[in-house]
C-alpha cells in the first residue's frame, strides 16, 4: 500500500537540505531512490522545510531512512525530525501543467468515507472532470484526512476551494478543514507509482 510521509523539518536550511540530497547522491529525478513516488520539498512564509514524500510502501520508506536518509542526517549532523505517515487513499494527476505551489490540508476527525462523499459531489472529481491541479493526493492517518496537492498558484487553488470544496463540505458535514500554501522547492518524480 502507498504511503504519505510529511516531515516538518524545524531548524533545517535550504543549504543543509541540500547537502543532505548531495551526501545520498540525489540531485534530479534520475537519482530517484528505489520505492519513490514522489518528494517534494516546501517552503513556508518562515523558510521552515516541509517535505512530502509518496512512497510505494511502508518498507520502501524505511529501507530509504536506514541506508540513505539516516545516514546521511547523522553523518551532516542534522537534527532529526519524527516523520508523519499517512495510507494514500486517491492519487489523481491534473490539468495544471506545473506545480509552484503545495497546498496542504488537514481534514480533522474525518474518515476517507468523508472525504469520499466530499469528492462524489465536486464536479472536479467525476471521471470527466476538468481537474484543474498539478497533483492530487488524499491520504488517512486512521484519524484525519490529510490532502497534499500541487498547483500553480495559492489563486487558483483559492478559487477552487470557494466553488467546490466549501460547497462539498458543507453538504457532506465536513468541518474544521484548514489548509497552508507552501512555496515549492523541489520536486524528485520517482519511478514508482500507487498501485491502482
Amino acid at each position: 500500500m502507498a504511503i504519505m510521509m510529511i516531515l516538518e523539518w524545524q531548524d533545517v536550511s535550504v543549504d543543509a537540505y541540500e547537502r543532505v540530497n548531495d551526501a545520498m547522491g540525489i540531485r534530479s529525478d534520475a537519482d530517484a531512490p528505489e520505492g519513490l513516488i514522489e518528494h517534494v520539498a516546501a517552503l513556508t512564509e518562515d523558510d521552515e522545510l516541509v517535505i512530502v514524500d509518496l512512497w510505494e510502501s511502508a518498507e520502501a520508506l524505511d529501507r530509504f531512512v536506514q541506508t540513505r536518509l539516516g545516514p546521511a542526517i547523522e553523518r551532516l549532523e542534522l537534527p532529526q525530525s519524527e516523520a508523519r505517515i499517512a495510507e494514500v487513499h486517491n492519487h489523481r494527476a491534473g490539468a495544471a501543467g506545473e506545480g509552484n505551489v503545495l497546498i496542504l490540508v488537514e481534514v480533522p476527525d474525518a474518515s476517507t468515507d468523508d472525504y469520499d462523499a466530499m469528492a462524489r459531489s465536486m464536479p472536479s472529481h467525476a471521471d470527466d472532470g476538468h481537474r484543474p491541479w498539478h497533483l492530487h493526493t488524499a491520504a488517512t492517518d486512521g484519524e484525519n484526512v490529510v490532502v497534499v496537492d500541487m498547483w500553480a498558484s495559492e489563486e487558483a487553488f483559492g478559487q477552487f476551494a470557494q466553488d467546490e470544496i466549501v460547497p462539498a463540505a458543507q453538504q457532506a458535514g465536513v468541518t474544521g478543514i484548514d489548509h497552508r500554501a507552501l512555496r515549492v522547492h523541489n520536486r524528485i518524480r520517482g519511478r514508482a507509482a500507487v498501485a491502482p
